[in-house]
C-alpha cells in the first residue's frame, strides 16, 4: 500500500472520529495527516512526510486550543473561583497569625486561607469567615457580614 494512502486513511479515520468527541483536536491532526497525505504523493520521504505532518500537527493544535480558550472567556464560563466567592469557611488553626495565614476547612477539606488585612488579629480558631476571593491556590477570606 502507498505511503499516501496510509496517510489519507490514518487523516480520514481522525476526523472521523473527531465527530464522536467534538473537541477539534482529532480534526487538527486528521488534518495534518493529510497534509502528510500529500507530501507523500509529491514523492517526498518519509522523514519529510513526518516532519510536516508533525509540525502542521503541532501547529493546528495551538491554534485550536487559543481559539477554544477564547470562546471559553468570551462567553463568561464560570470559574470555580466565583462560585466559592461568599461561602463559609471555618478556621482550623493558624499557620501564621502576623501574615494572617490559616488552615480552613471548605466543603469537607483543608485548604490555606488568607485572612484580609487587619482582621487576622480578631480571628481565632473555629470563628467562621467568607472566602472572598482566591489567589495562587489560596482562598482569600475576610470576617462574614452580618
Amino acid at each position: 500500500m502507498s505511503a499516501y494512502l496510509i496517510w489519507a486513511i490514518a487523516g480520514l479515520l481522525l476526523i472521523t472520529l473527531e465527530m464522536l468527541t467534538g473537541t477539534f483536536y482529532l480534526l487538527v491532526i486528521g488534518i495534518a495527516a493529510l497534509i502528510g497525505a500529500v507530501v507523500a504523493f509529491a514523492g517526498g520521504p518519509i522523514w519529510l512526510q513526518a516532519l510536516i505532518a508533525g509540525i502542521s500537527g503541532l501547529i493546528g493544535v495551538w491554534f485550536a486550543y487559543r481559539h477554544l480558550t477564547a470562546e471559553k472567556t468570551k462567553k463568561g464560563m464560570p470559574n470555580t473561583n466565583q462560585l466559592d466567592i461568599g461561602q463559609p469557611v471555618t478556621v482550623l488553626q493558624w499557620i501564621n497569625q502576623e501574615q494572617g495565614l490559616a488552615r480552613v476547612n471548605y466543603r469537607g477539606s483543608q485548604w490555606d486561607a488568607r485572612v484580609a488585612a487587619g482582621e487576622a488579629v480578631t480571628v481565632k480558631v473555629n470563628d467562621i469567615l467568607t472566602i472572598s476571593g482566591r489567589e495562587d491556590g489560596v482562598f482569600l477570606v475576610q470576617a462574614s457580614k452580618a
